[in-house]
């Protein structure tokens, strides 16, 4: 990557930095505490849907009981000279303990 391909990637960013933070705040408040697991599918359905927006293929599957599983892609246009990439995560969060000592909510 050039420098001038690096400038215009921390531009974009820069000037998405709103909208980002927007995004990762209604990502955050989805309630998918880890016990008692199997409450991820409103969020991943609304991030289904965040990612149809910006023109990505979704396929959401059963997984488990009550739990589902995302696909996004985003087909490129010359496969022949440019690398995939993929990403791998979960969305599920650690048991919130000791609430009580939190200055704010711990899904905010």
């Amino acid at each position: 990557m050039t420098t001038d391909e690096k400038e215009a990637v921390f531009a974009a960013i820069d000037q998405g930095q709103e909208e980002f933070l927007h995004i990762l705040e209604r990502l955050v408040a989805f309630e998918t505490v880890s016990p008692p697991a199997r409450n991820t599918s409103p969020l991943q359905e609304w991030l289904a849907s965040e990612l149809a927006q910006y023109g990505l293929e979704t396929k959401i599957e059963d997984f488990y009981e009550k739990d589902r599983l995302l696909e996004a892609k985003k087909p490129g246009s010359a496969p022949a000279t440019h690398h995939n990439l993929m990403l791998n995560g979960h969305v599920d969060v650690a048991a919130l303990e000791n609430q009580d000592l939190w200055e704010n909510t711990p899904l905010s």
